[in-house]
C-alpha cells in the first residue's frame, strides 16, 4: 500500500531526513478498543480514510507502531502533527508525550525520551464536542445533518503526522522576507541556544549566488545583499559539527523597512 500524501508537509522548513507515519493506523470510537482501521491523515468521515461515515463521536482513539532508522541514533526526535481536530493526548509507549488545542494549526513534541530501541507504539486521543458552539469550526455543522451552507464536521487526524531527527543544537524557526526595492534580503531566526552561528546560502534563477553568516547571537537578525529575483532556495545550518541543514524557499516582495529583531 502506497502511502498517502508521501510529500514532505513543510514546504517553508524542509528537513531531508524524516519518517512519514501516514498510512493505515488502529482506530476505534469512543473507547480504545481499536476494533478497526484508518487510513491517515484523512478524517473518519472522510471516505477516503476507508471508514467514511457521518455518526457523531466527541473522541476517536488512534494507535500505530514505529520503528526509527539506526542513523537517527543520537539524535533528538520531533514528533509533528499537521493538524488535529480538536483537543489531542499523545502518548508514546504509554507515557504522555504531551498535547495540543486547535483543530487548525499544527504542533511538534520532543518524544526523546519516551522512546525505545526497537518497536514503538504511538497512542492517540482526539476529543471533539460537535455541540460546542463556542468551539471554532467554521462552516462545520454542530447538528446531525449538514444543511444549508454548513457541510460534515471534521474530527481528529486530518493533516500529516511525522517523525524527524535534529540535533540539540539546531534552528527552531526562520523567516526570510526579501526587500525588492533594497535588494536585499532579511532573515529573522531563533536557534535553540546563544552562541551558535547561522549561515544561509541563496541560489537565484539567473544564476546569481548570496551568502550569510549570523553573529551568533541567538534570535537575532541580519541582511544580506540580493541581485537575483524569483524564487529561490536557502539552505540553512548552525556551525555545529555534523549539523543537518533546512531548506526553504522565497521570492520577492515589495515589503521594505523589515526590522531586525
Amino acid at each position: 500500500m502506497s502511502v498517502p500524501r508521501p510529500e514532505y508537509p513543510r514546504p517553508q522548513f524542509v528537513r531531508e531526513a524524516w519518517l512519514n507515519l501516514n498510512g493505515p493506523w488502529d482506530f476505534s470510537f469512543d473507547e480504545p478498543g481499536f476494533d478497526r482501521t484508518i487510513t491517515v491523515p484523512f478524517a473518519y468521515q472522510a471516505a477516503l480514510s476507508g471508514i467514511g461515515t457521518d455518526e457523531r463521536h466527541d473522541r476517536v482513539w488512534y494507535r500505530r507502531a514505529f520503528a526509527l532508522p539506526e542513523d537517527w541514533a543520537g539524535k533528538r526526535v520531533l514528533l509533528h502533527f499537521g493538524a488535529v481536530d480538536y483537543t489531542c493526548k499523545v502518548w508514546v509507549n504509554g507515557a504522555l508525550a504531551g498535547g495540543h488545542t486547535g483543530g487548525h494549526a499544527g504542533f511538534s513534541l520532543d518524544v526523546t525520551e519516551a522512546l525505545r530501541p526497537g518497536e514503538n507504539v504511538l497512542t492517540v486521543l482526539a476529543e471533539d464536542d460537535h455541540a460546542d458552539r463556542e468551539m471554532p469550526r467554521g462552516k462545520q455543522y454542530w447538528g446531525e445533518k449538514p444543511r444549508s451552507i454548513f457541510y460534515t464536521p471534521t474530527s481528529g487526524i486530518w493533516q500529516t503526522v511525522w517523525l524527524e531527527p535534529v540535533s540539540e543544537d539546531r534552528l527552531l524557526s526562520v523567516r526570510v522576507t526579501p526587500d525588492l526595492a533594497g535588494r536585499q534580503v532579511f532573515f529573522d531566526y531563533e536557534l535553540s541556544r546563544p552562541g551558535l552561528v547561522l549561515t544561509a546560502a541563496a541560489a537565484c534563477p539567473d544564476g546569481a549566488a548570496v551568502s550569510a553568516r549570523s553573529d551568533g547571537e541567538a534570535g537575532a537578525g541580519w541582511s544580506s545583499p540580493w541581485t537575483g529575483m524569483g524564487w529561490t532556495a536557502a539552505p540553512l545550518r548552525t556551525n555545529t559539527p555534523g549539523a543537518r541543514s533546512t531548506r526553504r524557499f522565497f521570492g520577492p516582495s515589495t515589503r521594505s523597512g523589515l526590522r531586525r529583531r
